[in-house]
């Protein structure tokens, strides 16, 4: 049976790679195909529209 991860540790993690990886497939620790790796794929978007983002806001000031 596959360990249940709690959906906060993957948001986490996904949130902390969005910071260091540009690329979703280099950064999620997951399965492909897995609900895990689907979780991690959502965030991991989100987070780094989030980071460039704020990066576009850093550039206009």
């Amino acid at each position: 049976m596959d360990e249940v991860i709690p959906l906060a540790r993957i948001q986490r993690e996904a949130q902390a790679a969005a910071t260091r990886y540009s690329d979703l497939n280099a950064a999620c620790p997951y399965p492909f195909g897995s609900d895990a790796a689907h979780a991690f794929c959502a965030e991991f978007n989100q987070a780094r529209a989030d980071v460039a983002a704020s990066q576009e806001k850093t550039c206009e000031t």
